[in-house]
């Protein structure tokens, strides 16, 4: 084999390969797409959330099942709750949660949609680094809604995703300003951020 053929032949995998590289922390080398990597069942191992509103901001730090909450006035709650995913390489998701609270225990199934974003200047973000999840269906106990359209999904950027881990994030700001029934000036904030982990089962 000549110079020139071990040189082109490596410049060729190594665009194959970097073009696979869309999240934060990603793997450089991968000989699989992002979509084959989602594909399977994952179960979420940790996480950390805050949520932020006019009151002040709790603090959840998730282990396992385990949820722990902190925030304003001491507040403090824990449950247990898992979360699965599992993703289909032709565009579906099922999400089951299973929740237990003072002995008592829930399970919600959500099925729906899922598929990549594009290349958002102003959000920064690359083609297929973030990912939409559209509910289609949620089930839980005698409880039962669909949704057939388009009108809503739940954004997130896929920070990392490996054949055996998966980070998604979620944030979301919002802020209003209103007077309430006293001529007063009242003012409302949502400021979510979600950090979770998952592995692949």
């Amino acid at each position: 084999m000549t110079y020139k053929s071990i040189f082109f032949g490596a410049l060729v995998l190594g665009l194959s390969v970097s073009g696979c590289k869309k999240g934060e922390e990603d793997p450089f080398l991968s000989l699989k797409s992002r979509t084959a990597r989602l594909a399977g069942d994952w179960k979420l191992v940790e996480g950390t959330m805050t949520e932020t509103d006019e009151d002040g901001t709790y603090t959840t730090t998730i282990s396992e099942s385990q949820w722990v909450t902190t925030g304003p006035a001491d507040y403090s709650n824990t449950q247990m709750i898992n979360i699965d995913f599992t993703f289909d390489k032709n565009g579906t998701y099922v999400q089951t949660i299973v929740s237990t609270s003072d002995n008592l225990s829930s399970t919600s199934v959500n099925e729906g949609a899922w598929f990549w974003l594009g290349k958002n200047k102003e959000e920064e973000l690359k083609k297929k680094e973030a990912i939409a999840l559209v509910g289609q269906k949620s089930i839980e106990g005698d409880y039962q809604a669909t949704n057939d359209g388009i009108d809503y999904s739940d954004n997130y950027i896929v920070k990392r995703l490996t054949n055996k881990e998966m980070v998604l994030v979620y944030e979301y700001k919002y802020s209003s300003q209103d007077i309430d029934w006293d001529g007063e000036p009242v003012s409302y904030r949502d400021d979510t951020y979600r950090e979770m982990k998952f592995e692949k089962q």
